[in-house]
């Protein structure tokens, strides 16, 4: 209810009181003032806590009473129907809103958006209702029933008009039939502008695409996913008069093609090789057939090779060569020699056989398990991949300590003393990570050859201070890994402190301030200021002990139109013989929720709700997730305007010096990339909420960058630039 008119004049009494000082303000408290307005203000405030205290009572009636006719909306049965038409009988609970006439929907628990009766009660009295049913889906009998008042199938509605579309000279026009054409859009007005040119190219593991210009690749689709499910084993024979084909294990050959048809026209004569025991005459043969001469005129191992062309015969040379100075056995086997065992060159001990160890039995065994090695390397589980982003903790040995890229792409390193980092083994082209370093004291790190500064890589000046190596591969052979360090502070300047000062808010003094050299700060208390007691912990300061602060005087509180998570609401406990209690809007709100979840289907978030991270009652799906991900397009302009509730990765192309806006809509914790092309020299600002924490220098001209981003709080954003190699 409304607060009354003394209520509305004790709020603005309160409002008008201040600290100022009596002398120029006659509602001030400072300078004996509050000999004048303490007791109005404490008049002023009972009456205030008056109306919250009659409001909070009235809040707490409507949300029981609310309750108590949600319960009465819903019940549920144990009793066997069998779904269908006619008259059902079941057993419930007593006192729901079930009268006659009501139409209620009975879904079962085990699949209720496919099994459901809609029916309307024609008998409910105690605990048995019967009801006729309207519409069901669904079939067999359920024992599992939720029962919910419903509303009844509505009257069916009069057929629409016939909507006619058609194609003007310049226009998409419609109508209801029989009626007058209108436009409905321009045929221009259809034709967007003409988009960017895109190219694409295949990786080692996917089909890739980018903008005609820019400097990276963005993965389309893995080649793992456009290799299908295995076919059915083909056989194929040549019968009597088909070739013919069949599934391996199908009976029956189904023809293909005739062998009759594969038969063409006899072609022309070709050039043959005659054998002669003598030289070839004039008149043997015909032109581009080949004379073979030998001693018995079959085998040719003695004599010369001839060729016919333009009727004449000419020698191409002799077949049989001098004589050899070897046995012509083969020399071998090294060693003991296996039944069906393969041979291979012995190219240690000069002997031209040894034996292999390997049959074609235990060589095609060997061959398909490799084969299916390979396979399945292709693939990856989604916690497999996952896993590989766990960081895992590099071991240190004779102060080096080596990196496996094969192995993870995320580490962390403990120096309890100087260390070199080794070349990391196993690295990828365009694999990315990080490690995180701890330190005890000043330990110091070095790196192998193939680590390739391209930012900051001093470690923190602090004893102890930790910090973070940002690594990509680059290349592998030679094997090239570009990283910069990155820590709280790094990419600024140093100082140093000259002073010292320490301000508090009204109600206290402040001695000491500023310490120039050395000093003590002290803070106490102003005069007309105090703390309170351990007995006046709850209470307002100033009113008495044991003065009214229950119901009466919350009663006469102002309202609040929209609660907060921190707010109280004073209670009775009917489990503590009625004592006063308290409950937060934080614990009302998740009672209200476990009650509802039991009510309602949670939805899927779509892409845009993962990345907005507000909506509730709904869940995330791999694709959703994955959908979130992708990068978003930023529009360039002079200040790039950036929101976090629309995306987690970005990407953007400048043409021009730019800012990068302070984000919208930021979470505390969000970390992502946002990828920037240029085409020259073109400059990066950030706004005043963007705090460096690496690398801040943008590379060479033309060569783009990245920005690694994490929210820290609502106006602190940490980010490093990652230049491009």
């Amino acid at each position: 209810m409304a607060l009354t008119p003394q209520e509305l004049a004790a709020v603005a009494e309160l409002r008008r009181i201040n600290g100022n000082s009596h002398l120029s303000d006659p509602n001030g408290l400072g300078d004996d003032g509050h000999r004048v307005n303490f007791v109005p203000g404490l008049h002023a405030m009972a009456d205030v806590t008056d109306a919250v205290a009659r409001e909070a009572d009235a809040a707490v009636a409507a949300a029981l009473s609310a309750a108590a006719q949600a319960a009465s909306l819903s019940g549920t049965s144990t009793t066997s129907v069998a779904i269908g038409a006619g008259s059902n009988t079941l057993t419930t609970q007593a006192g729901k809103a079930f009268g006659a006439g009501t139409f209620v929907l009975l879904t079962s628990d085990a699949n209720p958006t496919t099994h459901y009766i809609l029916g309307q009660v024609t008998a409910y009295s105690g605990a048995s209702l019967t009801i006729a049913a309207a519409s069901f889906a669904g079939s067999g009998s359920r024992a599992d029933w939720t029962i919910r008042v419903a509303g009844g199938p509505g009257a069916a509605g009069a057929d629409g008009k016939q909507v006619e579309l058609q194609k003007s000279a310049t226009h998409i026009q419609w109508r209801l039939a029989g009626g007058s054409w209108a436009n409905l859009i321009a045929i221009a007005d259809l034709k967007g502008a003409d988009g960017r040119e895109i190219e694409m190219q295949v990786s080692a593991t996917h089909v890739q695409w980018r903008y005609v210009g820019a400097s990276s690749w963005t993965d389309l689709i893995a080649l793992s996913a456009l290799k299908g499910a295995d076919g059915r084993e083909v056989q194929m024979q040549g019968g009597a008069t088909h070739i013919q084909w069949r599934y391996a294990g199908v009976e029956a050959w189904t023809d293909i093609v005739a062998l009759s048809d594969l038969k063409g026209e006899p072609g022309p004569r070709g050039a043959q090789i005659i054998n002669g025991a003598r030289d070839p005459a004039p008149g043997d043969g015909s032109n581009d057939d080949y004379w073979m001469q030998s001693a018995d005129g079959v085998t040719g191992e003695q004599g010369d090779f001839w060729f016919k062309s333009a009727g004449a015969w000419t020698k191409l040379f002799s077949m049989k060569g001098p004589a050899g100075s070897g046995s012509g056995d083969v020399v071998g086997p090294n060693g003991s020699v296996v039944d069906a065992e393969l041979a291979l060159f012995s190219g240690t001990t000069g002997k031209t056989l040894k034996g292999s160890g390997k049959t074609i039995a235990t060589l095609t065994a060997d061959l398909s398990a490799a084969m299916d090695a390979a396979e399945s390397a292709k693939f990856v589980t989604p916690k497999a991949l996952w896993d590989t982003l766990v960081p895992l903790a590099i071991s240190v040995s004779g102060g080096v300590a080596t990196p496996d890229f094969g192995a993870r792409q995320n580490f962390t390193l403990a120096l309890t003393g100087n260390t070199t980092l080794a070349n990391p083994p196993g690295a990828k082209i365009g694999q990315s990570g990080t490690i995180q370093l701890t330190r005890s004291a000043l330990q110091t790190l070095s790196y192998g050859a193939a680590w390739n500064p391209v930012g900051e890589i001093e470690l923190p000046a602090a004893s102890g201070a930790g910090a973070k190596i940002i690594y990509e591969v680059v290349s592998t052979s030679p094997l090239r890994v570009d990283f910069s360090v990155s820590y709280a502070g790094s990419g600024g300047a140093g100082g140093t402190v000259t002073s010292v000062g320490l301000s508090l808010p009204a109600g206290f003094t402040v001695t000491g301030s500023p310490v120039t050299a050395s000093g003590t700060l002290t803070g106490a208390w102003a005069a007309g200021y105090q703390a309170y007691t351990a007995a006046e912990a709850d209470k307002v300061a100033g009113i008495a002990i044991g003065a009214d602060v229950t119901a009466t005087a919350i009663g006469a509180a102002t309202a609040k139109e929209t609660p907060v998570n921190e707010d109280t609401i004073p209670l009775t406990d009917s489990a503590a013989s009625g004592a006063l209690k308290k409950v937060t809007w934080t614990v009302i709100k998740a009672a209200l929720k476990t009650y509802f979840d039991g009510l309602y289907v949670v939805i899927q978030a779509m892409a845009s709700e993962v990345r907005a991270g507000t909506v509730e009652n709904r869940y995330v799906s791999p694709s959703s997730l994955w959908a979130a991900l992708a990068p978003v397009e930023l529009t360039d302009a002079a200040t790039i305007a950036i929101n976090l509730a629309g995306g987690i990765n970005f990407r953007v192309e400048i043409t021009d010096n730019r800012t990068l806006g302070n984000p919208t809509n930021v979470k505390a914790g969000q970390q992502g990339t946002i990828n920037v092309t240029r085409s020259a020299a073109q400059t990066l600002a950030f706004g005043s909420n963007w705090r460096p924490y690496g690398n801040t220098t943008l590379p060479a001209t033309g060569k783009g960058f990245k920005i690694a981003y994490e929210v820290i709080a609502s106006t602190v954003i940490h980010y490093s630039i990652i230049p491009e190699a």
